[in-house]
């Protein structure tokens, strides 16, 4: 995780990945559970926008 926001998130990869167009993030150790989609993607970086 590189950064997180009320509204997104920015996620770094180990390698480029194909993603879905909307997908489920857990971080297990805080209990947070968001569903998002990808915004933006540069490399290995990818930014995530939570849906409402």
């Amino acid at each position: 995780m590189r950064n997180i926001s009320t509204g997104g998130a920015a996620v770094d990869l180990d390698a480029p990945t194909t993603l879905p167009q909307s997908f489920k993030l857990s971080i297990s150790c805080d209990n947070f559970v968001r569903t998002c989609r990808p915004v933006w993607r540069s490399d290995k970086r990818v930014g995530l926008a939570f849906v409402q």
